[in-house]
């Protein structure tokens, strides 16, 4: 494993995406409650009130009785959720935190899967294995992304599907908090570069960041990253989360996100969160 990949191993290993407010005993069952609350306020765009995590966008239906894998599973809150709806999970995870995380979300919620510790880049299953791959805003933390990408691909059977999410290159985030207020405003463009700001600002920013993070453009995922798949479309979610981010949004206009209706911002295009739906 190279020097960088074990620095993103530590990282969300010391660091799980595990929210700022959770204020309850680490593993415990209200722990994994608040984790799940917390994911479902901020993935709003995903779904209804009341209605399962990302139910406007996974047709969980379709997925009973399928092989499913998550590339990533952090704290386990989808891989739970496919489990729940009938599918044959496989959750995997770079970090033996997510992985605790993933099986006691299982014990909680009384169903089964395969839980494993295993590298995106390098998949440990035979070709055309899986009928659907999730992945939500883990593969751009990776060194090599087009490896997993390419891997993905391979562990599809053949007519199956894939959703993933990164981040979105083309995003008022980037353009006007990464690059305009820190980059340029903040003066740190020139002494760090717009690739050391990513890794500054997208995630765990309160603790200088993550060794590792990248975004992308609909023209990079299809002329580049996911190349081998001929049958795909984006959508594009996420900004008013990435409005809210906006210092001077946030201090003077904090009640915007309820002001402006969802759909108009959502059709902007210019959401941090680029979904990726793809078939083989």
């Amino acid at each position: 494993m190279s020097d960088l990949k074990n620095k993103v191993k530590d990282h969300w290993n010391s660091n799980p995406m595990d929210y700022d407010n959770i204020d309850v005993k680490q593993f415990s069952k209200e722990y994994y409650r608040q984790i799940n609350q917390q994911f479902y306020k901020i993935c709003y765009f995903g779904h209804k009130k009341g209605e399962p995590m990302f139910s406007k966008i996974v047709n969980y239906s379709s997925l009973k009785g399928k092989k499913v894998l998550e590339i990533g599973c952090g704290a386990g809150t989808m891989s739970t959720e496919f489990a729940k709806h009938g599918a044959i999970v496989t959750a995997i995870d770079l970090t033996e935190t997510a992985i605790k995380n993933t099986k006691n979300q299982f014990k909680f919620a009384n169903v089964k899967g395969k839980i494993m510790q295993a590298d995106a880049e390098n998949l440990p299953f035979k070709d055309e294995s899986f009928d659907y791959v999730w992945s939500w805003g883990v593969i751009h933390h990776t060194p090599d992304t087009r490896k997993c990408s390419s891997e993905i691909y391979r562990v599809l059977k053949k007519g199956g599907r894939a959703q993933v999410m990164l981040y979105h290159k083309n995003s008022i985030f980037n353009y006007l908090l990464v690059i305009g207020i820190r980059g340029i405003l903040q003066g740190k463009l020139f002494k760090h570069g717009s690739k050391k700001l990513l890794n500054m600002y997208t995630d765990h920013s309160h603790i200088g960041g993550v060794p590792l993070a990248k975004c992308y453009s609909k023209k990079e995922v299809r002329n580049n990253l996911f190349k081998e798949f001929n049958k795909f479309n984006f959508k594009v979610y996420g900004v008013k989360n990435e409005v809210f981010f906006i210092p001077l949004f946030r201090k003077y206009l904090h009640k915007l996100p309820n002001s402006i209706p969802s759909f108009f911002l959502e059709k902007l295009g210019l959401g941090w969160y680029l979904l990726i739906n793809m078939k083989k």
